[in-house]
């Protein structure tokens, strides 16, 4: 996913397994390159293609539509996590109420979905040449979808998810708040 918040917990990890000798690499968006750098690890940067043809489709038009277009689309590029900031806050999903309220005056509740799902497609060629060139003994997986890639591969991984770990267990069961916060809901 295009943002950085769940990486950090995986940078733990990622040292864990260094200091007991595992080579450890990061596979993360081109834009966090810089920001986790600084912890050592060789980092494949991935990048977001579709990006830059979904703002300028989408983008409004201007009095220098071209400038306009441009501007939005390095913005979009080069800051992921402001993006994904506007579409969620734009779309209703920030904002106040239980999530059952933000999800009936949300406009389009799966736009956020439609952004990850493009990321994974972006993604998809660049991770099933890393996976083919350097047949990882493991894969840690921290993201709301298992990369088509990784499957593919038919590599052994771990699936984590630091985003929202209540999602990995039944609420009602073992007597914990749901996974979206509203007490309201209850999932299956």
């Amino acid at each position: 996913m295009d943002s950085a918040g769940h990486i950090y917990p995986c940078v733990g990890l990622a040292q864990a397994l260094a200091k007991r000798g595992h080579a450890v690499h990061l596979l993360l968006n081109e834009a966090f390159v810089e920001e986790f750098s600084r912890f050592g690890f060789p980092i494949v940067a991935l990048k977001r293609t579709s990006l830059e043809t979904e703002t300028e489709e989408n983008s409004p038009p201007s009095d220098d539509d071209d400038d306009d277009k441009t501007a939005k689309s390095k913005r979009t590029l080069n800051d992921p996590i402001k993006d994904m900031a506007e579409l969620l806050l734009s779309s209703g999903f920030i904002s106040p109420g239980t999530a059952l309220e933000r999800l009936q005056r949300m406009d389009d509740p799966t736009a956020w979905l439609g952004r990850l799902y493009s990321a994974h497609a972006d993604y998809q060629p660049q991770l099933a040449e890393y996976f083919r060139s350097e047949r990882p003994d493991l894969a840690i997986v921290d993201s709301f979808l298992l990369p088509p890639a990784l499957h593919q591969a038919a590599l052994p991984y771990v699936f984590v998810n630091s985003g929202s770990p209540l999602e990995l267990y039944d609420s009602s069961r073992d007597r914990l708040p749901p996974s979206g916060g509203d007490r309201k809901m209850r999932f299956c």
